[in-house]
């Protein structure tokens, strides 16, 4: 919960504060939801809302590692997809990462090509087998991935 001005409710506890906001822990009845997931590891859920049919998950975590645990753990029950990754800061300046541009198959791409190693030193998958194991030419994969990591960057410079 985020609360910008008044009393949060009896029992919240403050958890992360930014501007004028300060966001707050409490109990609630809920169970087999994403956001208990998230909320176990510390990290407070800020909105959960459904766009055409997918769950969307809002929350702030602490470290890049604390995000990594998280999106570890919701990838054991759920389909997950990072849409932005964002830092507390000048509002101007916050966003890191925004992957909403990219097309479905771009996204399959880079996701497909991290899971198969394909950016570690040495490589666990060379673009044949990320090509492969999507079903498409490896000049459809280069095309996809190039265009994915441009997008990117883009953003992030």
């Amino acid at each position: 919960m985020v609360v910008e001005q008044g009393e949060p409710p009896e029992g919240a506890e403050p958890v992360y504060e930014e501007d004028s906001s300060t966001v707050y822990r409490f109990e609630r009845d809920t169970e087999g939801c994403a956001c208990e997931t998230v909320e176990g590891h510390g990290s407070p859920v800020l909105d959960a809302y459904v766009r055409d049919g997918d769950l969307h998950v809002v929350f702030h975590v602490r470290t890049r590692e604390d995000l990594k645990e998280v999106l570890e753990d919701l990838s054991e029950t759920y389909s997950v997809s990072v849409r932005r990754v964002t830092t507390a800061g000048d509002p101007g300046e916050r966003e890191l990462v925004h992957t909403d541009a990219l097309t479905d198959r771009q996204r399959e791409a880079l996701e497909t090509a991290h899971s198969m190693g394909y950016f570690e030193h040495p490589k666990g998958a060379n673009a044949t087998d990320v090509a492969d194991e999507m079903g498409i030419a490896v000049s459809t994969f280069t095309e996809h991935l190039s265009a994915a990591q441009r997008k990117l960057l883009d953003g992030l410079l």
